[in-house]
């Protein structure tokens, strides 16, 4: 019976010790490792969870080191920028300097020559891994698909049902190419121009686009123009007498008869007027100033009118008098006719002589082809006469009409026919005469003449415009010195958008650290969130080893009492 009692006894410290070594190696893996569950046996569940959570932590590094390179990317595009806008701000200045004065246009031509190429060396060196935000290559930077003009910079890591997603910062190169391999950077012509639209609009160095706001045909009013001879003396009852007949319709404008014979007045010229007019002198008419000044006072109320003659550069052409013709006779014709001329104090000049003004109802365009990009829209006004319509032309409309999906217009016949569409209406006649003409005229409906008659286009706007026609590699000052103004407003507008650009970056900048800030700060929080799970309170596991180990002692203890005193244990049952 002792010997079984013994045993027992044995057998249960044995266990006790067991069971404290099995507590104690966890307790002392725990204080070790400062992990509590460092294996699936631990804790399953914890283990699983803080095996994904660890998974989600190394992705995010990896973000974050994506993030660090797509910075530097960004870094360099940045500073490349802002060198850039110094430069193109001194191709300005240089620009501005060579419009003041012609005589040293070489030695600036090769200072701006220098400038453009240190342009190219700046877009150039801006590359990382690869890289380039300045210096592109994409095949369509204006329409083609965002996907094959932009670069992009990967941004976060989540984990969602249906598994890992990542997601990117997107930038559109458009917005930062300063040389495109094929075309449409910001230092290189600008390929959304719509050019002359086709013949609606004209060219023009004197404009910050380049084209004229207007292209239209404003009919001439009659004149007859002579040189004076004078003196003219209306003394001793000495007169000057003739008819003037104004605004007869022209039997040779394209008009069906019958034809109005204009408006038909008796001017008398004596002494009398003459001193009316030129206060003491006289009745004498010394020179044609003063012819002038009778003339008008005896044309008053006829529709008719006398007055000096331009030299086209401000001044007047000296001894030179047009006579010509108001439009308010409220006729439709454009003419000026003196008959039945006869003077006896001279004729200063004056002789029968008719004169027809000019009809402004029919123009011509000079057809080029052109396309209208996605993001570009044209208002313009469209004129006949006194008439004035409002248009508006983006690449929608010339799809729907043309049949076409490019915005493109490559012929006069699709001209024709697409102006015939914005500005069609009766009596208006529209056709492609050449490949390069497209004649619009009104019909013989139309009588007007002279400064009453108008056709074509006006108020011509275009969106995004100024933009470079020109590269700031194509300024030739030498070469081109009458481009001046187109070069200067080119640069300027280049200038506007290398400053845009500089924007764009920035706030990329800003969007790329704080994206790996946020990152950091989810890696901050999964790294406690895992503590929480599997680390170990190391305070509290050593006094649970300390316990445990007091424990193992007494176990040690019964242990040696039950197999060093079998004898004195079966006493105790005698």
């Amino acid at each position: 019976m002792a010997s079984i009692l013994t045993n027992s006894s044995a057998m249960t410290a044995l266990q006790t010790l067991r069971s404290l070594s099995s507590a104690m190696a966890r307790e002392q893996s725990a204080i070790a490792t400062g992990l509590r569950v460092a294996q699936a046996s631990d804790n399953a569940a914890y283990w699983s969870i803080s095996v994904s959570m660890r998974s989600t932590v190394g992705a995010l590094s990896a973000v974050n080191d994506a993030l660090g390179l797509g910075a530097a990317i960004v870094d360099i595009a940045y500073s490349g920028i802002g060198q850039t806008k110094d430069l193109i701000s001194a191709v300005r200045d240089r620009l501005v300097l060579a419009s003041s004065s012609s005589d040293h246009h070489v030695a600036i031509q090769g200072e701006i020559s220098q400038l453009a190429a240190q342009t190219q060396a700046v877009a150039s060196s801006a590359t990382v891994g690869g890289v380039n935000l300045l210096l592109t290559d994409v095949e369509d930077i204006w329409e083609g698909r965002i996907e094959n003009r932009s670069q992009s910079f990967l941004s976060s890591y989540r984990s969602e049902a249906s598994g890992p997603a990542l997601s990117h910062i997107i930038h559109d190169l458009q917005a930062t190419s300063l040389f495109n391999a094929n075309g449409g950077g910001i230092l290189e012509r600008d390929p959304r121009s719509p050019l002359t639209l086709g013949g609606m609009r004209l060219t023009s160095s004197s404009t910050a686009t380049g084209y004229s706001p207007s292209n239209d045909r404003i009919g001439f009013s009659a004149r007859i123009s002579f040189n004076f001879v004078g003196p003219l003396d209306f003394t001793g009852g000495n007169t000057m007498e003739f008819d003037l007949t104004v605004d007869a319709d022209n039997p040779a404008h394209p008009i069906d008869s019958p034809y109005h014979p204009g408006l038909t007045n008796i001017i008398a010229i004596d002494q009398s007027l003459v001193e009316d007019v030129l206060p003491g002198s006289g009745g004498i008419v010394t020179n044609f100033q003063q012819f002038r000044s009778v003339l008008n006072a005896a044309m008053i109320g006829t529709g008719g009118y006398a007055n000096f003659v331009s030299d086209g550069h401000g001044g007047i052409v000296q001894n030179r008098i047009s006579i010509g013709v108001y439009p308010s006779s409220g006729l439709d014709g454009s003419q000026v006719s003196i008959s039945n001329f006869d003077s006896s104090a001279g004729s200063g000049g004056l002789v029968d002589a008719t004169h027809w003004g000019s009809r402004g109802n029919s123009i011509n365009l000079s057809f080029q082809p052109f396309k209208v990009y996605r993001d570009v829209a044209v208002q313009f006004q469209f004129v006949v006469n006194d008439e004035r319509t409002d248009h508006f032309l983006d690449q929608e409309t010339i799809n729907s009409i043309l049949g076409r999906d490019d915005g493109r217009v490559e012929t006069s016949t699709d001209m024709a026919l697409l102006i015939e569409h914005l500005v069609g209406r009766p009596g208006l006649e529209i056709s492609a005469t050449t490949a390069t003409t497209i004649s619009i005229n009104t019909d013989r409906n139309d009588r007007l003449a002279g400064s009453k008659s108008q056709i074509g286009f006006t108020s011509i706007g275009v969106n995004i415009e100024p933009i470079p026609n020109f590269g700031v590699l194509d300024i030739d000052i030498v070469g081109n010195p009458d481009l001046l103004p187109s070069y200067l407003a080119a640069v300027d507008a280049m200038l506007k958008r290398v400053i845009t650009a500089g924007s764009t970056l920035g706030a990329l900048k800003n969007r790329i650290e704080g994206q790996a800030s946020n990152n950091s700060y989810r890696i901050d929080a999964i790294h406690r969130g895992i503590g929480q799970l599997v680390d170990a309170d190391m305070e509290e596991a050593s006094v649970r080893l300390r316990a445990l180990e007091v424990q193992q002692q007494l176990a040690l203890q019964a242990l040696n009492v039950a197999n060093d005193a079998p004898e004195a244990l079966l006493q105790l049952y005698a």
